[in-house]
């Protein structure tokens, strides 16, 4: 969109704990889009200010749902209360019918 001439800021999230989103903003400025990092926790306040929410994820199940880091579910949240649409972005590659959380999701295989 930057490349069309579209003109847009785009707002990031930090993402503790591995500062995931700050990260990211890097390579949006690097671009020449502007970009303003915030902290995880004032989500809610710099809400009102966007148009829409794109997210990325870890996984998507058959029934709609997302497997991400802490932090969406709240993001949701907010934007669902704000009237602001969400957006998820992901791989295909990431589309699954089920999603281990831990160990006792894996089936039982019999040793044999």
């Amino acid at each position: 969109a930057a490349k069309a001439g579209k003109h847009f800021e785009i707002i990031v999230l930090e993402g503790r704990p591995d500062a995931g989103g700050a990260k990211a903003a890097q390579i949006f400025v690097d671009a020449g889009i502007p970009t303003t990092v915030v902290l995880d926790s004032s989500m809610g306040y710099v809400m009102e200010r966007v148009d829409m929410v794109l997210v990325g994820a870890e996984g998507v199940v058959e029934n709609g749902g997302i497997v991400n880091k802490i932090g969406t579910y709240a993001l949701g949240i907010v934007a669902r209360e704000l009237d602001k649409p969400l957006y998820v972005a992901a791989e295909s590659y990431k589309f699954a019918r089920l999603f281990p959380l831990n160990q006792r999701d894996l089936p039982d295989r019999a040793m044999g």
